[in-house]
């Protein structure tokens, strides 16, 4: 199991949260579930669970990753794409901030 400095709530904080592995930010799954999964910052991984454009990352669950590890649905139209697109910028941007 991965060791973290934890929030209250019992997830992860700490600039590893912007890493799912050593220094990967995001990856993508083929078909047939088609996710995308990414570390977050907190507030942007709550938001996008709230509004329905992800899910806690099952390993998160387990305390295994980071709270900010999230899979987001595939889009289905141009517009859901660029909504997607927007949270896979802010997750490499994430990991860029959080290099040492």
């Amino acid at each position: 199991m991965r060791k973290h400095h934890t929030h209250s709530d019992g997830h992860p904080a700490g600039p590893e949260t912007a890493f799912i592995s050593g220094r990967e930010f995001a990856h993508f799954h083929p078909g047939p579930d088609w996710s995308l999964h990414v570390a977050l910052p907190q507030e942007t991984a709550d938001l996008a669970i709230e509004r329905g454009w992800a899910e806690l990352h099952l390993i998160a669950r387990t305390l295994q990753l980071p709270g900010s590890v999230v899979m987001i649905y595939a889009p289905r139209d141009k517009r859901e794409a660029g909504i997607v697109m927007t949270l896979l910028r802010t997750s490499r941007e994430f990991a860029r901030q959080a290099r040492p």
